[in-house]
């Protein structure tokens, strides 16, 4: 109980306090681990309906510049979309 600080320090007195390594050693062997290798992620993202036009020019713009994987198809999707929100009432409140 050294190893904790003192205020999570709770000890039943009634209680006993065992050691895993010695109480639980049979269950302590059969824990496994395993590593996966990452090849493929899949994700979708929110496009930000809830933005003015000025801002969302801006994220078009910022995506195109950058060119990345993906950054294309999006800045086109944002510009498909305009001031639509997403919910699809209209344009989007200056």
């Amino acid at each position: 109980m050294e190893a904790l600080p003192p205020d999570l320090v709770v000890v039943d007195s009634v209680q006993a306090v065992a050691d895993p390594e010695v109480a639980h050693q049979a269950k302590l062997r059969s824990i496994r681990a395993i590593t996966i290798d990452i090849d493929n992620v899949r994700a979708k993202f929110k496009f930000g309906g809830n933005v003015d036009d000025d801002h969302r020019q801006a994220v078009i713009e910022r995506l195109r510049e950058r060119g990345g994987p993906g950054d294309l198809a999006a800045a086109s999707h944002a510009l498909r979309r305009g001031g639509r929100t997403t919910q699809g009432r209209g344009p989007t409140q200056p």
